[in-house]
């Protein structure tokens, strides 16, 4: 067992090691490329939790109507769906169809 502790003792100093060895890299990058004229920094992400990466997420909020169409969807859609559109318009029913969309009434205010 303690052979096992020993291996794993060492590939984490390794792991140190070499995560020492790739930020010393990336700053002297860095230094370079501010000496030529840009201005970057390196910093460390500190959002690992889900909650913070799940507003990364590019799923169409379902309370927000579309900007093009002016209406709401079931299930969702916002402006990218209109991408392959040439000249972005409301899609008529056959497209919604289509795309197996079902229009919702407008929010009554």
């Amino acid at each position: 067992m303690s052979r096992v502790v020993e291996q794993m003792d060492k590939l984490i100093a390794e792991c140190e090691e070499l995560r020492d060895v790739a930020l010393r890299q990336a700053n002297d990058a860095i230094t370079v490329l501010n000496e030529l004229g840009y201005r970057y920094r390196l910093v460390q992400d500190q959002s690992n939790d889900a909650e913070t990466n799940s507003n990364l997420s590019r799923k169409p909020r379902a309370d927000q109507d579309c900007p093009v169409c002016g209406y709401q969807t079931d299930p969702p859609h916002d402006r990218r769906s209109h991408r392959s559109q040439t000249i972005k318009a409301p899609f008529t029913e056959a497209e919604l169809v289509a795309k197996g969309l079902k229009r919702l009434s407008p929010k009554t205010e």
